[in-house]
């Protein structure tokens, strides 16, 4: 058996782990756990240029808008980083954080994926469709009504696609 469990890094997310966990030993040798994280292509938290900049380029930096910051807009202690770069750096953070994971709840024994997408609902779908995971385990915020439908929701997106069955968690003390 397959289980998929998708994090966000937050504490909220993680309230899955323990029902997750015991689930799967209660599975014994069969089972196999997969932790992924979907990290955003476009979202940097530091500055990031095209391309490592060239003689011509560098009274300016490129913002992740595209329009051109001068030296003088970035002030000092800025860190300025290729897009490229961005993306490593957001992939090992996110690595780190599921080995972590791993380590901490399924004794390191659990795979780990960062998969890059702008949609984590489309990218949970694909790679759960991919890898043919039998189960999906996740938390959710169990929103109901107009805040449902305002807001949209990963799980009922997950729940939509039918692509394996769903085991949600509401974490305690939550209100809907």
């Amino acid at each position: 058996m397959k289980i998929l469990i998708p994090l966000d890094g937050s504490k909220f997310s993680e309230d899955i782990l323990g029902p997750a966990s015991k689930l799967a030993s209660s599975g014994g040798e069969n089972v196999e756990v997969i932790l992924v994280q979907v990290v955003d292509p476009e979202a940097t938290h530091g500055t990031w240029m095209r391309s490592p900049p060239t003689t011509t380029e560098v009274s300016g930096i490129w913002s992740p808008t595209g329009s051109l910051y001068s030296a003088a807009d970035l002030g000092h202690g800025v860190s300025v980083e290729t897009k490229d770069q961005a993306s490593d750096r957001q992939h090992d953070k996110a690595m780190d954080y599921l080995r972590h994971v791993s380590a901490t709840h399924f004794d390191g024994t659990a795979q780990t994926e960062v998969l890059f997408n702008t949609d984590v609902a489309e990218a949970i779908v694909k790679y759960a469709k991919a890898e043919k995971v039998d189960l999906i385990a996740i938390a959710t915020h169990g929103r109901t009504g107009l805040s449902k439908v305002l807001l949209g929701s990963i799980a009922g997106n997950l729940i939509r696609a039918k692509v394996a069955p769903i085991y949600m968690v509401r974490p305690d003390g939550l209100g809907g």
